[in-house]
C-alpha cells in the first residue's frame, strides 16, 4: 500500500470508530430537539456526515463530539425554520394572537 492509501485507510478507521462512539449520542440528542425517531437518525447522520467532512480542519479533534452535537442542534433548528416552527407531529403553530410563539391557547 502507498503511503495515501495507508492515510485513506487510517482515517477511515478513525471517522469509524468516532462514529461508533458517537451517533448514538448524536440521535439521542436530535430525538430530544424533534420528538421523531426517524428524523432524529437522519438529522445526526447528515450531522455526521459534516463534520468528518471537516475532520482535518477541525481545530481540536478532541472536541469531534461537541462539533457533532453543534451540528445536531443547528441542523434541528434549520429542520424547523423551513418546515415553519412545527415541532414533530404537530399540526399548527401555537402562536398568540399577536405572532408570538408559544402563548397559544391563553390567547394573550
Amino acid at each position: 500500500m502507498s503511503e495515501v492509501e495507508d492515510a485513506v485507510v487510517a482515517r477511515d478507521d478513525v471517522l469509524g470508530d468516532l462514529y461508533r462512539r458517537s451517533v448514538g449520542r448524536a440521535e439521542a440528542l436530535a430525538r430530544a430537539l424533534t420528538g421523531d425517531p426517524h428524523l432524529a437518525q437522519d438529522i445526526a447522520h447528515e450531522a455526521f456526515i459534516r463534520v468528518a467532512g471537516r475532520f482535518r480542519h477541525l481545530r481540536d479533534r478532541d472536541a469531534f463530539e461537541s462539533y457533532l452535537s453543534r451540528t445536531v442542534v443547528n441542523l434541528c433548528r434549520s429542520h424547523f425554520r423551513r418546515a415553519g416552527g412545527r415541532a414533530a407531529g404537530d399540526g399548527a403553530r401555537r402562536d398568540d394572537r399577536h405572532g408570538r410563539p408559544g402563548a397559544g391557547a391563553r390567547g394573550t
